[in-house]
């Protein structure tokens, strides 16, 4: 099957027109198709009960077997997925440092465009609390993942309820408690189209006053139900 180039969305910080952000953009737009694609290739409703790591080891095999796939588009050859490799963040080092669960990469000569991706798990017992906590969505808001972009993403696996329902949830808790997670303005969660393949995509933006770069985050709900 024939899958053209996506095109570049809107995606909230640095959105303004210039080549550099409409190359980010583009790339953005790219790791999601992806995510998408190796996601449909997923029997998800066997995986209703699977650990976090469980999918999201699943997913990155899924993805690196349509990127190496003889038959494989020419837009997907010089990306790679990577699943749970550690990120370099001030004070720590060697087996303290931090893992980001998919670190999406475009191989070219010279800086790596990178973009990655927090996944938990949706329907647990204080599942909410993990999503948008110290170790979910708050490692973006305090500058530990994705230090030197401005785009990033969370992916939440849903195992019990509907998509809409918990980006209710998310978009009702950081609503309430803007100050807890660095929530920018009006930077809430709001719907915003990534690609047509992902129907509950959404955006927050983060004001991140340790280091002094704003990010938006991509929200993508999928449905393990």
């Amino acid at each position: 099957m024939a899958i053209s180039v996506p095109a570049a969305g809107n995606s909230g910080s640095g959105n303004v027109e210039t080549p550099a952000n409409a190359f980010r953009l583009a790339f953005i737009a790219k790791c999601h198709r992806l995510l998408a694609l190796g996601y449909n290739s997923l029997d998800s409703k066997t995986l209703n009960s699977a650990e976090e790591t469980v999918i999201t080891g699943l997913l990155v095999q899924a993805i690196n077997g349509l990127i190496e796939d003889e038959n494989a588009p020419s837009w997907m050859e010089p990306f790679i997925a990577n699943d749970d490799p550690p990120q370099n963040t001030p004070g720590r080092l060697g087996k303290r440092r931090r893992r980001i669960d998919i670190e999406m990469v475009q191989m070219q000569k010279g800086a790596r465009p990178r973009f990655l991706f927090e996944a938990k798990r949706l329907g647990r017992r204080a599942a909410l609390k993990a999503y948008l906590g110290q170790d979910g969505l708050n490692l973006y808001a305090r500058g530990e993942y994705a230090r030197e972009q401005v785009h990033a993403g969370m992916l939440g696996y849903i195992q019990t309820g509907d998509p809409a329902s918990w980006a209710e949830q998310v978009r009702s808790a950081l609503a309430s408690d803007p100050k807890k997670h660095s929530v920018e303005g009006d930077g809430g969660l709001i719907p915003h189209s990534v690609v047509t393949e992902l129907a509950f995509t959404y955006r927050s933006r983060h004001t991140r006053a340790a280091i002094g770069l704003p990010i938006t985050v991509i929200h993508t709900f999928l449905s393990f139900c």
